[in-house]
């Protein structure tokens, strides 16, 4: 072989020899770049569990006649919690007629009742029911007591509708409250535990008074829940009066929900109803 043969050789051999350095350094280069590396490595993204979760927002609202000097207090629980012990049997509104026209005598002739004043006379389901009546008649309270009593028998057939629609709001809550104290039996244990598995706390609530003539006649508030079932749960107390609402709700990620409290959802009321 000649010299000439040998340096062409040579020559051939080290333009292959660089062309295989350029490529394994381009390659080296691309496999660094972040672009590369955030394809390749499962790391470049959060964990899905670490991923923020969109919650519901959720508008509570109480509103019940009386609130003189009320303390009142409401918490979001993501399981049941015990309901109060039933201190006293509400009984029903009497639906004989000799019976509410006795009451209606003693009522539309002497009793003239601020929703402020507990304890009023008959219960505040008999005042409801009354003043229902009063308004449906077009009739006028007596002023002398011999008017009393043709007032009191016109009154029934204005006054007992009222009375039987009580009466079953009161057998429905009744039934309401028995199976709620049946079903913190059952279940509260499992539901504490799936609430702690999912990460979920009671959301107490800051409740804003609304007020009208400088007296509260509502409370209202708002908070953000994660998916999942949840029972609002609170107390409103005014003298002679306790109210107790344990009201379960379903929340979807990204809904508004609007709940009212009110005394026909309070599982139960206490006091001189």
């Amino acid at each position: 072989m000649t010299s000439i043969q040998i340096r062409e050789l040579l020559r051939g051999m080290t333009l292959v020899f660089l062309s295989l350095l350029l490529v394994t350094c381009l390659s080296a280069k691309a496999a660094d770049s972040p672009e590369t590396n955030a394809q390749a490595s499962p790391e470049a993204l959060p964990p899905e569990e670490d991923q923020p979760k969109a919650k519901a927002k959720v508008k509570v609202k109480v509103i019940v006649p009386q609130m003189k000097e009320p303390r009142t207090r409401f918490t979001i629980f993501p399981y049941m919690v015990k309901p109060p012990k039933l201190i006293t049997q509400i009984e029903p509104l009497p639906e004989k007629d000799v019976v509410i026209k006795s009451m209606l005598l003693g009522t539309g002739y002497s009793n003239r009742v601020s929703l402020e004043k507990p304890y009023p006379p008959g219960g505040w389901r008999w005042q409801y029911a009354y003043r229902n009546a009063l308004k449906r008649s077009g009739l006028s309270t007596p002023k002398l007591m011999m008017g009393a009593y043709s007032f009191s028998k016109d009154m029934v057939k204005y006054i007992k509708p009222e009375i039987l629609r009580l009466n079953e709001i009161e057998a429905k809550r009744k039934l309401k409250y028995m199976k709620a104290v049946q079903d913190y039996e059952d279940n509260h244990k499992d539901e504490e535990m799936e609430a702690l598995k999912h990460g979920l706390e009671p959301v107490p609530l800051k409740l804003r008074a609304l007020t009208k003539d400088n007296k509260i006649f509502a409370f209202e508030s708002q908070c953000e829940l994660g998916e999942g079932e949840w029972w609002v749960t609170g107390e409103h107390k005014v003298a002679g009066l306790i109210y107790y609402w344990q009201e379960p709700v379903k929340v979807k990620a990204g809904e508004v929900l609007q709940l009212t409290m009110d005394d026909s959802n309070a599982i139960l009321i206490q006091g001189g109803w």
